[in-house]
C-alpha cells in the first residue's frame, strides 16, 4: 500500500460500479418519463377525438341524421374508439378510448368524454 496516497488497493473499480449504478438509475427514469409522456399524449388524443365526435354528433342531430353514427366515424378517423354515445334531444354525449402500449406500464387505455349541442338562449346554463 502506498501510504502517501492514502488509498488501499481494495477500492479499485468502485468508481466504475458507481457509474454503472447511476447509468441504470438514469435509464429507468428516462424509460418512466417516456411512458408517462406516452400516456399524456394518448389522453390528449382521446380527449380531442371525444370533442370532435361530440361536435359531429350534435351537428348530425341538428340536421336530422344519426348522431352516434357520425360520432363513431369521426372518432375512428382520429384513431379512437367510441365506448358509449347517447343523444338527449339535440345534445350528444360521447366517451372515447385510445389503446396505447406505454413501455414500462404495459397496455393502457386512455379514456375521455365530451358533450356537445346547440347553445341555449341563456348562454349554455
Amino acid at each position: 500500500m502506498n501510504a502517501s496516497r492514502g488509498r488501499s488497493r481494495d477500492d479499485g473499480g468502485a468508481g466504475s460500479v458507481l457509474v454503472l449504478v447511476w447509468l441504470m438509475v438514469l435509464t429507468m427514469v428516462a424509460v418512466a418519463g417516456i411512458g408517462i409522456a406516452t400516456l399524456f399524449v394518448a389522453h390528449r388524443r382521446a380527449q380531442s377525438a371525444a370533442d370532435l365526435a361530440a361536435l359531429a354528433g350534435a351537428q348530425a342531430a341538428q340536421l336530422g341524421r344519426p348522431s352516434c353514427a357520425a360520432a363513431v366515424e369521426i372518432a375512428r378517423r382520429n384513431r379512437a374508439a367510441v365506448r358509449s354515445c347517447r343523444q338527449i334531444g339535440e345534445v350528444v354525449e360521447v366517451r372515447t378510448e385510445v389503446l396505447v402500449a406505454a413501455p414500462p406500464l404495459g397496455p393502457w387505455r386512455a379514456l375521455a368524454q365530451a358533450r356537445a349541442g346547440p347553445v341555449s338562449a341563456d348562454g349554455g346554463r
